[in-house]
């Protein structure tokens, strides 16, 4: 006799200090416990654990409830589960775990993980694997093989995980947080054969892949997709009925209960609610922003440390050949003041070094940690930490006295230059920093080296979307309206643009209108964005609506669930027969597929693993599920119905329309 018991052993009933803050009921919590028929649940706060709070869950609910916690164990997660006999060994651990995490980002070592659960070899440990924050091998290693399950993120995830003999034993659990406005209870958690809930028997069973089930029926291709257990397949799934029965509003359900940034939700409308030619342009442009504001981020960053440039030096530079040549000019005017040598004496060219510095704060900020000190001591002792200190401070001493030594000496000699330079009839020379100068120079030839380069017309992204090919070009401006279409200003830029072929002056003068800082960089190069067919041609209006949709479900094999609402709308049977079934079973092999339909080519042609009839009748909302070729249709509650007429009611307009159409067919064929 096969025993199965339903459990969901992640959830959160109180937010840490440092999470979202929610308001905890315990009315939602049994009510998700008695909707689902959850045989067995833990408490799994993050790094915390409530004592008086489990004690009151425990006493209220329907089920079988152990404490736990949900541990950031390095940059990972991994959930605790006690028996219900250890709160008190529990609520230690808990007190060290809220001193040590205080923030989103922390999390403890190994080593601080098995100090806190000294006994954790005797408790069910289970590891993010195949959900976010996975906990890496490196870690999982460390474990040293007693850790044997691993919670997955998906249903899909749930049967890859089985399959492959080198994965943990899978678990599908909730994550939910029990609070008072949650509407929609997710269906995500694990049958487990086991006869009772004992701490020891459940413990086991969740080391044993053969044990452990993502249905009641044992299959692990199968998943409860509503509340009431209604099965649908991992794989491909289509949902038929007549209008206003339902078939929309369970794609709402599946899209509500689950992680919205795991699921991808095309809805009917986000495809025929504006015109082909509005949709296509959304997409392009959608696309075009994405690309370019990624192309351009290396050239941002150069445009605002040219931006940065003191341009003094240059001037410097400037007065210093005028004041140079002026000097040997006027030689004959020379007298005693000019003649002293500190007439035309140079500054010093230097800045105090303040990486001595850095690191002498750093060292300090080591030795104060006392949060940090047991790993700090490990690898650096403390005695010689201070002693590095001392010797860097000593160094520091020396520096600053050179760096002040320097600074003073100059003082003494403007003061000085300033009183000889009164005094003479000679024109002494400017003072420049040479070095500064030349860097600007290098700096302006390079820069206008890379962006003339950058300007040459060439393909910069190159996207295959099944039958089209998406091309982005970067160009350089053509004249100054594409550059203020860009900008999306009004200002006169035709003088400015008149530099555009020497990239340092024309930013400079841009950076001296009303141009924003942060916009100049887009100054500099122009792009265009085409899609053409297999042929190479631009698409015509058709085109682009069918590439409005394979744009929109490139991809989809990144998501757990792709929803899809009636894409056959604006298509024709060619084109889903020929693109859409092939492209969509594709997908289906690595991510779960739903789609509401009432195209027979795609609804039939397809060959679902599961179809999925609803009805919204006297009797009631109905949701009916079978295998793809199966007589009949059955509700969980084993309503009944044939799947033949109800196929040809939907697709076909009933069985006497589709022997009509036939008998067309043959006489055309005649």
């Amino acid at each position: 006799m096969i025993y199965l018991k339903k459990i969901d052993l992640h959830i959160h009933t109180s937010p840490s200090s440092y999470e979202r803050n929610f308001n905890f009921s315990l009315d939602k919590l049994k009510e998700y416990v008695d909707k689902t028929q959850l045989d067995i649940i833990a408490i799994t706060n993050h790094n915390h654990f409530n004592k008086e709070q489990f004690l009151l869950i425990s006493s209220n609910l329907n089920c079988s409830v152990y404490p736990g916690v949900e541990v950031d164990l390095e940059s990972s997660h991994i959930l605790v589960i006690f028996p219900k006999n250890k709160i008190d060994e529990l609520e230690i651990a808990s007190d060290i775990l809220e001193r040590k995490i205080t923030s989103e980002n922390d999390s403890i070592t190994f080593d601080e993980f098995t100090n806190i659960f000294p006994n954790f070899k005797d408790y069910i440990l289970i590891p993010h694997i195949k959900k976010d924050p996975a906990m890496k091998t490196t870690t999982l290693e460390k474990f040293d093989g007693i850790i044997k399950t691993g919670e997955v993120k998906s249903a899909k995830k749930f049967e890859v995980a089985k399959k492959d003999s080198n994965c943990l034993v899978p678990v599908f659990f909730s994550d939910i947080r029990a609070e008072d406005i949650l509407e929609n209870f997710p269906t995500k958690y694990t049958y487990v054969d086991i006869v009772t809930d004992e701490y020891g028997i459940l413990k086991n069973a969740l080391c044993d892949k053969t044990k452990v089930f993502i249905s009641s029926n044992k299959n692990n291709e199968e998943f409860a997709f509503l509340p009431d257990g209604t099965l649908a397949s991992t794989k491909l799934n289509i949902i038929m009925g007549k209008r206003s029965s339902g078939k929309t509003y369970n794609l709402k359900q599946i899209n509500n209960s689950g992680d919205s940034n795991n699921i991808k939700f095309i809805t009917q409308f986000s495809l025929t609610g504006k015109s082909e030619e509005e949709k296509f342009k959304e997409l392009t442009e959608k696309e075009q922003e994405n690309v370019i504001n990624d192309y351009l981020k290396p050239l941002r960053k150069l445009v605002d440390t040219i931006l940065e440039i003191d341009e003094t030096a240059d001037a410097e530079l400037e007065n210093y050949i005028t004041t140079l040549k002026e000097h040997a000019t006027n030689q004959y005017l020379q007298d005693s003041y000019s003649k002293a040598k500190l007439f035309n004496e140079t500054e010093f060219s230097f800045l105090d070094n303040l990486d001595t510095k850095k690191v002498i704060n750093a060292i300090t900020i080591i030795l104060d940690s006392e949060h940090n000190a047991e790993i700090i001591e490990k690898y650096l002792s403390r005695s010689s930490l201070i002693s590095l200190l001392k010797e860097l401070i000593k160094k520091r001493k020396k520096e600053y006295l050179e760096y002040m030594l320097k600074k003073e000496t100059d003082k003494i000699v403007k003061v000085i230059k300033r009183k000889l330079n009164s005094k003479s009839s000679m024109i002494s020379i400017s003072d420049v920093d040479f070095y500064k100068a030349y860097k600007n120079k290098v700096l302006e030839d390079k820069f206008n080296h890379i962006i003339n380069k950058l300007k040459i017309e060439k393909s910069i992204y190159n996207l295959d979307i099944y039958r089209f090919k998406l091309i982005i070009n970067k160009k350089p401006f053509e004249n100054v309206q594409e550059l203020k279409s860009k900008l999306k200003t009004n200002i006169a830029l035709a003088d400015t643009f008149k530099a555009y072929n020497q990239p340092y002056n024309y930013i400079r003068q841009l950076a001296n209108l009303e141009i924003p800082k942060s916009n100049i960089y887009k100054a500099l190069l122009d792009f265009d964005i085409k899609v053409i067919n297999e042929k190479g041609n631009e698409l015509s209006g058709g085109e682009r609506a069918e590439y409005n949709l394979l744009r929109e479900i490139k991809g989809a094999e990144q998501y757990d669930i792709l929803l899809l609402d009636e894409p056959e709308a604006s298509f024709d049977n060619p084109f889903i027969k020929d693109y859409i079934i092939d492209i969509i079973k594709n997908i289906s092999q690595k991510t779960t597929v739903f789609i509401t339909t009432h195209n027979n080519s795609l609804g039939i042609l397809i060959r679902p693993n599961k179809l999925i009839y609803t009805s919204n009748d006297e009797d009631g909302f109905k949701v009916y599920t079978g295998e793809f070729g199966s007589k009949n249709l059955t509700t969980v509650n084993g309503d009944s119905i044939i799947s033949y007429e109800t196929i040809l009611n939907v697709m076909e307009a009933g069985e006497q329309a589709y022997k009509e159409r036939s008998q067309i067919y043959e006489s055309f064929k005649n």
